[in-house]
């Protein structure tokens, strides 16, 4: 399959979305630091009506030596999905170890040997980019939280339509109906994408440059 050519991807990506938005256009952006009162850090994260809250405790003591790692702080991630359930199996699984690879990458987890820190996110609304609002919020809470970071890293979804199109901060209803998508954490120190995540293998697929 041939790739779309730039002037037919250009033309596709400045049509108007059915919110109003551009192609390359994000949602109204907000964010509320200390938003738990008994965790040691926390925030809240919103592309839209699209939003996460996430906790950190830590760094403290692990329960059991075991758990120790010598050289760096144990950091352990629980996404909770916007439907309350704890057990949201292997989406829940990837959520989790997506959001724990790119707090790892911004937390300087060297300075607190036999440590652990617990990043707890909860999904409030799911309405399109869930994986990188939770992101950004765990990062958020990392901030907050006064945990020491090399860095920062800020997340964002993108939609590849049927046609080509590249639709940056997609909605539950683009999400649906793309042919791809793509999740990308970008480092602001670095100015490079450090992590991707796709929710499934796109063999056949060519994609224009979207980064």
């Amino acid at each position: 399959m041939s790739s779309p050519s730039l002037s037919s991807v250009v033309s596709k990506t400045t049509q108007s979305r059915s919110d109003g938005r551009s192609a390359h256009q994000l949602r109204a952006l907000a964010t509320e630091s200390r938003a738990l009162n008994r965790a040691d850090g926390s925030a809240r994260f919103a592309f839209g009506k699209s939003s996460a809250l996430a906790g950190v405790h830590g760094p403290v003591a692990c329960a059991q030596r075991r758990d120790e790692l010598p050289t760096e702080a144990r950091l352990d991630v629980r996404w909770t999905p916007a439907n309350g359930r704890a057990d949201g199996g292997l989406y829940a699984a990837e959520t989790a170890r997506f959001v724990r690879g790119v707090s790892a990458h911004v937390a300087r987890l060297d300075e607190h040997p036999r440590a652990r820190i617990m990043v707890t996110v909860q999904s409030l609304c799911a309405d399109g980019g869930s994986l990188a609002t939770a992101c950004n919020a765990a990062t958020l809470a990392l901030l907050d939280a006064g945990v020491p970071l090399r860095s920062l890293c800020a997340a964002v979804t993108c939609a590849v339509t049927s046609d080509g199109a590249v639709q940056l901060d997609p909605t539950a209803d683009e999400e649906a109906s793309a042919a791809a998508l793509l999740t990308f954490a970008y480092d602001a120190t670095l100015r490079d994408i450090v992590a991707v995540h796709t929710p499934v293998s796109y063999t056949h697929l060519t994609l224009p440059r979207i980064a």
